[in-house]
């Protein structure tokens, strides 16, 4: 059965100067099935994205989510931002088949 990876890093990886506002590196890896990554996840994703910005275009970046920044934007509304978060949360920890 075919697989889908995702890796990707957060932080600074320069461990000679460590940037005291965001003191973290991290490395993150997903291992999914490919016909669960089609049949689940990106449908529930899309879902969330074409509710929230009208388009599935959109990248969720985690500067721009906690900046409210480009797109994200629209998060300065504090009611719509606990539904994000709330609703990003929820597809985080679901358990897909």
């Amino acid at each position: 059965m075919p697989f889908i990876v995702y890796l990707d890093e957060t932080g600074d990886h320069n461990m000679d100067k460590i940037t005291p506002e965001y003191p973290v590196f991290g490395v993150v890896m997903v291992v999914v099935e490919a016909d669960v990554y089609t049949r689940s996840i990106i449908p529930a994703f899309c879902k969330m994205k074409i509710e929230f910005f009208g388009h599935e275009g959109v990248i969720f970046h985690s500067y721009d989510i906690r900046k409210k920044y480009k797109e994200f934007a629209c998060l300065n509304d504090r009611v719509k931002s606990e539904r994000f978060i709330a609703q990003a949360n929820a597809l985080m920890s679901m358990e897909y088949t």
